[in-house]
C-alpha cells in the first residue's frame, strides 16, 4: 500500500464505527490466513481473561481499539481458542513485540490457542504460540485447524518466559489492573485494627486531605514528581494510600505503591521482588528499568504512578529515583514519595548541588489537620459513634492524625463503649494518658527503650534551632546528640521493629521521632516525675519553678507536669504543696511587642521573620531580614505573646485529679487551684500549629474573656464543668469565695462551665446549674460591668477573633 492509500485507508476506517472497523479487518485476516476454512465455524470474543500468577486480568480489545488503534482478540473454531489475534488500524506498522505480546497471551490461556496471528490490514504474519516460529497456511480445508490442535496438545505446558510480556506491554490492557492489585495487597498488608501498633493504616478510618487533591491537581497539570514531606506521623503515607483508593477504577492512573525504607533493595529491585513473587515469575531490576522507560513514552491511558512511600536520602531506593531523574521519562509516568528529610533529597552530599530529582520535583508539605479535614475526621469517627463536646475545634492537639488513631483505639478496646457511642471532652485530659498505659501495659522492650529516650529527652536542655524549638511544640523529636550509650544501644533495633524514625529535621539538627507517640508522651512524665522526686527532695518550691520552666514550650507539657506530680505522689503517698506554690509563682503574663523582630511559624510549618514598628505597623521580612512589600497597618491591635503558660496550665490539670479531692467528695485542693488560676486575664490554651481563630471579649480593665460560644476551650474551665456536673458538699462556699473576688475573667469561666454542666447534666442537677446561673453568675457579671460609669464601648465589651499560634 503507497503512502497515499495508507493515509486514504486511515481516513476511511475513521468513518466507520469502530466495531466496524474490527470486524472487517477481522475478516481479511480470516481470509488470508484459512481461506478454505468456512468463516461459520469461526467467532471472536474482543474481551477475555489471562491469569498471570495468582492473579487474573481482563483484556478489553475494543477498549484498546478505540483508544490507541490496537486490539487483542482471542479467535476461536468451533468453540475451541485458535489463536490470539493482534489487530493494529492501517498505516500503523507491525513489529516483534505485537507477536510477543499475542504470544504471551496465548501461553496464558486454557486451553492455550495454538497460533498467534498478527495484522494491520495489509500485512499479516502467522505464528506458532508455543515457539514463536513462523507458520505458514496450508490449503486442504479441515487438515490445517486439526494439526494445530495436534500440536498445541503436544505442549505440557505454557512457557512463561513470555509472560513478563503481558504486564510490560505499555499497550497492553492488563498492566494497570495488575499493578492496582498488588497496591491493593500492599494495602492490606499496612492495615490493622486501630491498636495494632505496627500496622500504619487502619480499617474503615482514613481521613480525607487537602495535600491528596493536590497531588491529582499538580499531574493532571503535568507535574512528573512530587514528594510530600513533613513531620512524621503528620499522614504522608495516608496520602498514597487516600490517592491510591480514589484511583483504584481512574481510567486516568494506575498507582503502584511501594515501600521505601533507608536500606534493602532498590526502587527497580523492590519492584521486580514484589512482581516476581506475585506474578511466579522472575522478573530482574533491568526488566523493570527498561519496562518503566518504555512505558513512559507510549500513549494511551492510563499513567502509572509509583507511589513510594519513606524515601531516606542517600539510600539505594533514593539513587533509583535519582538515575529516572537523570535520564529521563516520558509522562506516562509519574513519580510520588513521601519524605522526611526532603532537603537531602532535593540538595547534594555538600547541602549546595541541586539534585536531579530536586530539579524536577515538586514538594507538597503536609501538616497537621486543618480546620476543614479536621470536620471530616469527625464525620469518619462518627461513622465509629465517637463525638466530641463543643470546642474541640479549637483544641490543636485534637489535629494530630496519630493522636486521633490512639482515641479510636482506646475506645474500642473498652467493653463500655461496644453497645453505644462515646462523647470525648473538648480538650486532651489527664484521662488520655491513663488509657495509654492501660493499652501498652506489658509491651516490654520497647517500653523499656522508650524510657530511656525519655530520660534523655529531660535531660537535655542544649539550645536548639528556633525550627527544632517549634517543632517540639507541636510533637515529639529527640536530639541525637543527647543520647546517652544506654539509649544508642538500644535505638537500632527499635528503628529495625518500625518504633523510631530517625532524619534530619530542617533546623539541621539530626532527630528521632518515635512513632509510637503516646506511649512516649506516657514515658517522658514518668521520667520527670524521676528528676522531679529529686529536686523535691531538696527544695519543693524550686522544683515546680523547673517542672514549669522545664515543659514549657513541650508538647502536651501540661499532661506531662501533671501526669509526672502523679506519678511521684503515688510512689511517695503524698507530695508537698511547696510545689504547687512553685508552679503558682509562674504566673502568665501578656506582653505586646511595640518595637522589634519577632518570628512566627506559619500554617505550613515554616518560619516567617515579622518586623514590629514604633508606629503601629509590621513588615514582613524575608531570609536575610529585607522587608518585603508594603509595612501593614495593624489598627491598634499590637501582636502579643503569652507566657509562661506551663505552670498554670499544669495546675489546671491537677484539679482534675481524684487525688485533689478531700473527705465528701469535696474539692479542696482541686477547688482552690481554680479560683486562683481561673482569674487569669486571658484564655490559658495551648497554641496550635493551624490556629482557629476564637472569640474574645477585651474589657478595659479586666482583660481578655472568652466568648461563650466558643465552648469549653480551656482545661481550667473545663475542670470547673466536671466539678459542676458532679455533687460535693460545700459548693455554695466554693461560689462564695469565687463571688468575692469579684474577678470577672473567673466568674466568665464559671458562666461558661455552667452553661456546658447544664447542656450535658439531667434532673436536680441541671435546675442547680440554671439557678446559679440567673441567681449568681449572671448578676455578679452584671454588677461588675456597672461599676466604671459612663460605660465606653471598649469597657461593655469588644469582641475580637484571636488565635493562639507560637
Amino acid at each position: 500500500m503507497s503512502t497515499k492509500n495508507k493515509k486514504e485507508g486511515t481516513k476511511t476506517s475513521h468513518r466507520r464505527p469502530p466495531e466496524a472497523e474490527l470486524e472487517a479487518m477481522m475478516s481479511e485476516a480470516l481470509g488470508r490466513a484459512f481461506p478454505s476454512v468456512p468463516r461459520r465455524d469461526f467467532r471472536h470474543q474482543e474481551r477475555f481473561s489471562v491469569t498471570v500468577g495468582h492473579d487474573t486480568f481482563e483484556v478489553d480489545g475494543l477498549r484498546n481499539w478505540r483508544a490507541v488503534g490496537r486490539a487483542d482478540i482471542i479467535l476461536l473454531h468451533q468453540d475451541r481458542p485458535l489463536a490470539v489475534v493482534e489487530l493494529k488500524r492501517a498505516g500503523l506498522d507491525l513489529t516483534d513485540d505485537d507477536r510477543r505480546q499475542g504470544q504471551s497471551y496465548a501461553n496464558q490461556l486454557t486451553p492455550r490457542p495454538p497460533l498467534v496471528i498478527v495484522t494491520n490490514g495489509s500485512d499479516c504474519g502467522f505464528f506458532d504460540s508455543s515457539t514463536g516460529a513462523p507458520w505458514v497456511p496450508g490449503t486442504t480445508e479441515g487438515e490445517i485447524v486439526t494439526k494445530l490442535f495436534e500440536n498445541a496438545a503436544k505442549i505440557a505446558a505454557a512457557n512463561l518466559d513470555w509472560a513478563i510480556e503481558v504486564l510490560m506491554g505499555p499497550d497492553a490492557g492488563v498492566w494497570p489492573n495488575a499493578v492496582r492489585a498488588r497496591t491493593r495487597h500492599v494495602l492490606d498488608q499496612m492495615t490493622g485494627t486501630a491498636s495494632a501498633h505496627a500496622k500504619p493504616f487502619v480499617t474503615d478510618f482514613l481521613i480525607p486531605r487537602v495535600a491528596t487533591v493536590s497531588v491529582k491537581r499538580a499531574f493532571d497539570a503535568g507535574q512528573l514528581t512530587l514528594l510530600i514531606t513533613g513531620a512524621p506521623l503528620s499522614g504522608k503515607s495516608h496520602i498514597l494510600r487516600e490517592f491510591a483508593e480514589r484511583m483504584a477504577t481512574s481510567e486516568t492512573y494506575a498507582v503502584f505503591l511501594v515501600r521505601g525504607g533507608r536500606g534493602g533493595a532498590g526502587l527497580f529491585q523492590r519492584i521486580a521482588n514484589t512482581l516476581s513473587a506475585a506474578l511466579e515469575w522472575a522478573v530482574t531490576a533491568d526488566d523493570i528499568r527498561q519496562w518503566l522507560r518504555r512505558l513512559s513514552r507510549s500513549v494511551g491511558d492510563p499513567v502509572l504512578v509509583l507511589a513510594i512511600d519513606g524515601v531516606v536520602p542517600d539510600s539505594p531506593v533514593a539513587n533509583d529515583m535519582e538515575e529516572l531523574s537523570e535520564s529521563g521519562f516520558g509522562p506516562r509516568l509519574r513519580l510520588l514519595a513521601t519524605t522526611d528529610d526532603v532537603g537531602g533529597l532535593l540538595s547534594g552530599s555538600n547541602g549546595r548541588d541541586v539534585t536531579a530529582l530536586g530539579e524536577a520535583a515538586q514538594t507538597i508539605q503536609v501538616d497537621v489537620l486543618s480546620q476543614i479535614e479536621f470536620q471530616k475526621a469527625q464525620e469518619v469517627l462518627a461513622a465509629h459513634r465517637i463525638g466530641f463536646q463543643k470546642g474541640a475545634d479549637f483544641a490543636g492537639e485534637y489535629r494530630a492524625p496519630w493522636l486521633l488513631r490512639t482515641l479510636l483505639a482506646d475506645i474500642s478496646q473498652d467493653s463500655r463503649h461496644t453497645d453505644h457511642g462515646v462523647v470525648l471532652s473538648s480538650m486532651l485530659g489527664i484521662w488520655f494518658i491513663d488509657a495509654v498505659r492501660k493499652r501498652f501495659a506489658g509491651l516490654g522492650e520497647a517500653a523499656h527503650g522508650f524510657r530511656l529516650l525519655a530520660r534523655d529527652f529531660v535531660a537535655d536542655v542544649a539550645r536548639t534551632s528556633s525550627e527544632l524549638a517549634l517543632e517540639m511544640s507541636h510533637g515529639f523529636v529527640v536530639r541525637r546528640d543527647a543520647l546517652q550509650q544506654p539509649t544508642r544501644d538500644v535505638i537500632d533495633s527499635l528503628a529495625s521493629q518500625g518504633w523510631l524514625r530517625s532524619y534530619r529535621h530542617a533546623g539541621g539538627e539530626d532527630v528521632i521521632a518515635p512513632r509510637a507517640p503516646d506511649l512516649f508522651l506516657s514515658e517522658v512524665a514518668y521520667a520527670i516525675s524521676e528528676e522531679l522526686e529529686r529536686q523535691v527532695a531538696a527544695d519543693p518550691r524550686a522544683a515546680g519553678h523547673w517542672l514549669a520552666d522545664r515543659l514549657e514550650g513541650v508538647f502536651l507539657g501540661d499532661l506531662i507536669g501533671a501526669q509526672a506530680i502523679r506519678d511521684m505522689a503515688t510512689r511517695q503517698g503524698a507530695f508537698s504543696s511547696g510545689l504547687l506554690v512553685g508552679l503558682y509563682d509562674r504566673t502568665p503574663r501578656a506582653r505586646p511587642f511595640k518595637r522589634g523582630v519577632v518570628a512566627f511559624q506559619k500554617p505550613d510549618g515554616t518560619l516567617q521573620d515579622l518586623r514590629i514598628n514604633g508606629d503601629g505597623t509590621v513588615m514582613l521580612l524575608d531570609a536575610a531580614r529585607q522587608p518585603q512589600g508594603e509595612p501593614i497597618d495593624l489598627e491598634g491591635e499590637l501582636p502579643q505573646t503569652y507566657g509562661p503558660m506551663a505552670g498554670w496550665m499544669i495546675l489546671a490539670q491537677l484539679a482534675y485529679l481524684p487525688a485533689s479531692v478531700g473527705d465528701d467528695d469535696r474539692p479542696v485542693v482541686g477547688g482552690s487551684l481554680l479560683l486562683e488560676i481561673g482569674t487569669c486575664p486571658f484564655p490559658l490554651m495551648r497554641a496550635a500549629r493551624d490556629p482557629v481563630g476564637h472569640l474574645v471579649h477585651d474589657i478595659a480593665g479586666h482583660g481578655s474573656v472568652l466568648c461563650v460560644e466558643n465552648g469549653v476551650v480551656e482545661p481550667a474551665t473545663s475542670a470547673m464543668q466536671q466539678f459542676f456536673t458532679a455533687q460535693w458538699k460545700d459548693a455554695a462556699s466554693w461560689f462564695d469565695e469565687a463571688l468575692s473576688r469579684k474577678s470577672l475573667p473567673l466568674l466568665n469561666r464559671i458562666l461558661i462551665a455552667l452553661r456546658h454542666a447544664r447542656h450535658v447534666s439531667t434532673g436536680a442537677r441541671k435546675e442547680w446549674a440554671n439557678k446559679m446561673l440567673k441567681e449568681r453568675i449572671d448578676p455578679a457579671i452584671s454588677a461588675i460591668l456597672k461599676q466604671d460609669k459612663p460605660l465606653s464601648k471598649r469597657t461593655q465589651g469588644k469582641v475580637r477573633k484571636s488565635t493562639r499560634q507560637k
